[in-house]
């Protein structure tokens, strides 16, 4: 008669474990599970998971680092930033999330921002980190390379920040299911993030100087072997981009069978009330999760003991209409208390059976006496997309009434509702996300052929992601892809995607100002950045990956959709896509600029 707390249900577990011992029933399985009880499971796993990661994760980015500069001091300095930004990330979300907007913060929440922050400070403060040894490498003085650092290097943090912070912005407005409030917490998370990384890691690092590298060794100049790419791109530019946009097509085919659901038992932890509820389901349908019905007059139901004639034909004509789809194992009202039709004259006739069902039809039977409900009994998995189609045919059976209102309500038409406002969202976000980095784009590089060249080399890697995530998860494993997935995808690369772009274009345009040629600029800034992009890429695609470790399928897709998506990004579209394109295009990257006018 209430909703359980989490003491409540962890002692109904332990009552009923206690119960199971005492039965001893070695030659039969006996499961618990519930809506509340399948929610509180998912909390704990996804605080179980969340566990696992932290540590994992920082210690992963802190070897990392440490192997990438040789210095102890640098890890530690990623994840002092981490610190800072998570505490003022997690401080700020609990107050907005909590207090202001008065909202419950979904389960994947926390693990997602945790792993984006990470994953974000550490590409911040590594970039940042490598400008500075590079222009001290340089025979720079420290005041010089903290000033190159500063000037430059900060502008690809800020723009790529807002890029990240704009995708979030809009994924937030949209609310989609499940992933709202988390859009809501990484935009917290980005925020917190681009401000200790421009205003925190510069003043500490002004403070150590080259201690932050200790013990930092000035690097031999010799040729990179990223020069190679370079080579590699100049003479066969033409046909990798032909290859990759290939792939790309290819792809598309893949991600156009994607057919997304909010099907959650699927995707939990293994637990007993997962393994019950999957039972249940595949056993006897949607017992656990009907439709509920509700319909709604104007008179009332009950007349005495007597039943409204009105109330009674509309029901019967609904009820007959629902029973009669294939689909419907059982459906539950006033005419059909036990399952099954009744003839109302025939029991009334006789007091003894009427004093029977007069309370089973009461049960369906609003307070207000105004309203009938209706339960459904599925012979599927209440969440599931084959569900979601029952439902869509129940819908267009059912006849209409202007006497009545008539309300569907269940997890099914939850799942329905969430695909959707997914589905319908979708090509808003993308193209109102895009619209925003195109102009960010066009005001930072005063080019038209970048931002868009931009937005689709990192579709590309997004296309490329999905296609495996497709026939991983839904061709080799037969699980469903939960439904806002591919969205939160989509929205996530195209904010960080544009961190690596951005990095290596900022250091091109660097170059091309400073007189060089775009060819000389491309391969300078490969030689200077492209190991840097690649690192970081390693560092927020390894991140993500991590989450594919907990035994929580759900989570599991998340991460290994964006860290695939942000390892091809940074290894392939960067290194190769993005320069054979520009040195096709040459000065047109930067028309209508003055750079564009080059001869």
């Amino acid at each position: 008669n209430h909703t359980l707390s989490n003491s409540e249900m962890d002692q109904d577990l332990k009552t009923f474990d206690e119960i199971k011992k005492e039965l001893n029933a070695s030659n039969v399985e006996i499961y618990i599970t519930g809506i509340s009880l399948l929610s509180n499971e998912l909390k704990k796993g996804a605080e179980n998971a969340l566990l696992l990661v932290i540590p994992l994760g920082l210690l992963v980015v802190f070897l990392l680092t440490t192997f990438y500069f040789r210095s102890i001091i640098a890890g530690a300095l990623v994840i002092s930033l981490f610190a800072v930004s998570i505490i003022v990330a997690f401080a700020i979300g609990y107050i907005v999330l909590g207090y202001w907007l008065n909202r419950q913060i979904s389960f994947i929440s926390p693990s997602i921002v945790v792993v984006l922050t990470l994953g974000l400070c550490s590409d911040y403060s590594v970039y940042l980190l490598r400008r500075y040894k590079i222009e001290r490498d340089e025979g720079k003085s420290k005041d010089e390379a903290l000033r190159a650092t500063t000037l430059w290097s900060s502008r690809g943090v800020i723009t790529s920040a807002l890029a990240v912070l704009f995708s979030y912005i809009i994924l937030s407005l949209m609310n989609i299911p499940l992933f709202g409030d988390a859009a809501i917490a990484n935009t917290i998370g980005v925020s917190s993030t681009m401000i200790t990384s421009l205003l925190f890691f510069p003043s500490v690092l002004y403070a150590l100087g080259d201690k932050a590298l200790w013990p930092y060794r000035k690097k031999e100049n010799k040729k990179k072997k990223v020069s190679r790419i370079y080579e590699f791109n100049i003479k066969r530019r033409v046909e990798i981009t032909l290859a990759l946009t290939a792939i790309t097509l290819v792809s598309l085919i893949f991600v156009a069978n994607i057919n997304t659901v909010l099907d959650v038992p699927p995707l939990m932890p293994d637990s007993e009330v997962q393994k019950g509820s999957l039972l249940l389901y595949s056993t006897i349908g949607s017992y656990m999760s009907p439709v509920y019905i509700y319909i709604e007059g104007k008179g009332n139901v009950l007349i005495g003991d007597n039943i409204n004639q009105t109330y009674l034909n509309y029901v019967q004509q609904v009820a007959d209409a629902i029973a009669s789809n294939k689909d419907v194992k059982y459906v539950y009202t006033i005419d059909r208390p036990l399952g099954q039709k009744i003839y109302l004259n025939e029991i009334y006739a006789n007091s003894t059976t009427k004093s029977v069902y007069l309370p089973l039809i009461k049960r369906f039977v609003g307070a207000s006496n105004r309203s009938v409900l209706i339960e459904v009994i599925l012979d599927k998995q209440p969440f599931s997309l084959q569900a979601i189609d029952v439902l869509k045919e129940i819908r267009s059976i059912i006849p209409r009434n202007e006497n009545f209102t008539l309300l569907i309500d269940g997890v099914t038409q939850l799942s329905y509702d969430s695909k959707v406002v997914t589905d319908s969202a979708t090509p808003t976000i993308i193209i109102s996300l895009v619209t925003v980095i195109a102009i960010l784009l066009f005001l930072q590089l005063i080019s038209i052929l970048i931002p868009l060249r931009l937005i689709a080399t990192i579709l590309s890697s997004v296309a490329w992601s999905l296609a495996l995530l497709y026939i991983v998860y839904s061709n080799l494993l037969s699980l469903p892809i939960i439904n806002a997935v591919p969205i939160f995808l989509a929205v996530t690369m195209l904010g960080v995607g544009v961190d690596y772009d951005i990095f290596l274009l900022t250091r091109v345009r660097e170059e091309v100002v400073k007189g060089r040629s775009d060819e000389e600029a491309i391969k300078i800034s490969l030689e200077k950045i492209g190991t840097t992009i690649m690192f970081l890429g390693l560092l927020l695609g390894s991140t993500f990956l991590l989450l594919l470790i907990p035994r929580f399928p759900l989570l599991n897709e998340i991460g290994f959709a964006i860290g695939l998506s942000v390892l091809f990004d940074s290894f392939v579209i960067v290194q190769f896509f993005v320069p054979s394109i520009m040195l096709i295009a040459k000065k047109w990257n930067w028309w209508p600029s003055r750079l564009g006018r080059r001869e």
